[in-house]
């Protein structure tokens, strides 16, 4: 099944991190797993999402179907920074 209740404390936290765990949703229910992040986020809080299989158009796409705004230009800024040599990009979603 899908994550629906994460049980954690409420937050509101400023950035969750979550890493390979979309490649493995199925792409029916990653918009409600994203979901489930948005209200433990602040206002401007980011939800980073690690990943090795997705493509942009697919996190761009996915996060037009949550609550998240999705900035192509911080998106390109973050994975800058990436050291990881397995993932493939690293893409967040933003509140607000």
């Amino acid at each position: 099944g899908i994550l629906t209740d994460p049980r954690l404390p409420s937050g509101p936290y400023d950035v969750i991190s979550i890493s390979n765990i979309l490649d493995w949703i199925p792409e029916g229910s990653a918009a409600q797993f994203v979901e489930v992040f948005f209200p433990l986020l602040s206002e401007g809080g980011v939800l980073i999402a690690r990943h090795e299989t997705k493509s942009k158009s697919y996190f761009a796409a996915l996060a037009k179907k949550t609550s998240f705004r999705f900035d192509p230009v911080f998106n390109k800024q973050l994975f800058a920074v990436e050291r990881s040599l397995l993932i493939r990009d690293t893409v967040a979603f933003i509140k607000g």
